[in-house]
């Protein structure tokens, strides 16, 4: 079972001081991030420490209005603090996206009964995985749980575990939820999750995105939600169908982590002098030509992921249906901004030479954790093909994106 000491955080330590913007308070965690990051990677898990500093700065909660402790981040801002994060290491930007996603969707959807006590101070942070791995059992008061879940990325350090489940009747029929079978979250504690320490993986090794399994377990009805359902609170952001909601924090992750290999690559270029090349990497035209070309590539792809939601956000209202256009225009720009970062993260590695191909070098991480985010649903080439379907009018309404 997970083991949790005691919040270190002060609800109330910073409700009445003015503080920095909160990219300016992420941006004062890198020597902490950056100097944790190999250890975590061995550990496999962010450090109490990185966890406790990103609790403090109020990341995980930026999707939540100010009215209940949130800081009321816009989509644009949002993107900028994930991007951050990643730069200053993959697995913070990739944990921080998945828990302030978990976190804003949960106090979104949850039960009015259940927010005191899952939001309960400014540590509460909220992590796991909404596909519906798991059965919820209807019963009386609520559900019963059972299933073993992948890709926990943050249970280890979570206050409240969301998990996805199936829901079927008392004879384990599935539900229906509309036209499709009824998919339910439930937030469970901590003390009620067995950890699966399985997670040895390629890259974003310190996520601790491990299985995690539920046994029998009773959850009540206000601690569990329809991901179907219209959100009963929270901002634009959270209003919008899962899939678009989550897009966002992708975007921020391969944005950062494309930026960080360009500067690793940049400051390496002043000294590295490739074996037959009498040349640095920094007089080499070649070189210059591609780094210039790396580099306005991402920045295209940052402008148009906020040009995406900025344009969508001028007419979407909250509880109206977004349009299957729009939704695609989300994962077009995400797919593509994946795509031009894994570009510049390869490019950063192919220039380095044999000295990226040491595991402890920045360059390799940056490859290594850009490719394996690359294989989650957000980022997958299906979602070119999903994109393409909906171009082609051949797409239902229900496709995945």
């Amino acid at each position: 079972m997970l083991e949790r000491s005691e919040p270190r955080t002060d609800p109330a330590a910073d409700s009445d001081r003015e503080r920095p913007p909160l990219i300016e308070r992420v941006r004062a965690l890198a020597p902490l991030v950056e100097g944790e990051a190999e250890e975590a990677e061995r550990n496999g898990t962010l450090s109490d420490a990185v966890v406790d500093a990103l609790a403090g700065t109020g990341v995980f909660r930026m999707l939540l209005p100010r009215a209940a402790g949130g800081e009321g981040a816009s989509t644009t801002e949002a993107i900028t603090v994930i991007e951050e994060l990643a730069r200053q290491d993959a697995s913070v930007g990739w944990c921080s996206g998945t828990g302030t996603l978990n976190t804003g969707i949960t106090y979104a959807r949850v039960g009015e009964s259940a927010l005191p006590e899952i939001f309960r101070n400014a540590r509460s942070v909220c992590a796991g995985v909404l596909s519906p791995f798991g059965r919820a059992r209807r019963v009386e008061g609520g559900w019963r749980v059972e299933g073993r879940f992948k890709f926990g990325s943050g249970v280890r350090f979570a206050t409240t575990v969301t998990a996805g489940c199936v829901a079927v009747d008392a004879d384990g029929e599935p539900l229906a939820s509309g036209d499709r079978t009824k998919i339910v979250a439930v937030c469970v504690r901590p003390e009620d999750v067995e950890v699966h320490l399985d997670w040895s993986v390629s890259g974003l090794e310190a996520t601790g995105s491990g299985d995690f399994s539920l046994h029998d377990l009773f959850v009540p009805e206000d601690r569990a939600f329809d991901l179907d359902n219209v959100p009963r609170r929270g901002g634009r952001l959270l209003s919008l169908p899962l899939m678009s909601c989550s897009y966002f924090w992708h975007m921020g992750f391969a944005l950062g982590v494309g930026r960080r290999a360009l500067e690793e690559v940049r400051t390496l270029a002043a000294s590295k002098v490739r074996l037959g090349s009498r040349l640095t990497l920094v007089e080499r035209p070649t070189f210059q030509r591609d780094l210039a070309v790396r580099e306005a590539a991402l920045r295209a792809a940052r402008l148009l992921c906020f040009d995406t939601f900025a344009r969508i956000e001028e007419t979407h209202r909250p509880g109206d249906h977004l349009p299957l256009e729009a939704r695609a225009d989300i994962a077009q720009a995400a797919i593509h901004t994946a795509e031009v970062a894994t570009a510049a993260a390869e490019f950063a590695f192919r220039a380095a030479g044999a000295h990226a191909v040491h595991r402890d070098t920045r360059i390799q991480r940056c490859l290594r954790d850009m490719l394996t985010g690359r294989q989650s649903a957000a980022m997958c080439d299906e979602v070119w093909e999903r994109v393409g379907q909906v171009r082609l009018g051949r797409a239902s309404d229900d496709i995945m994106l």
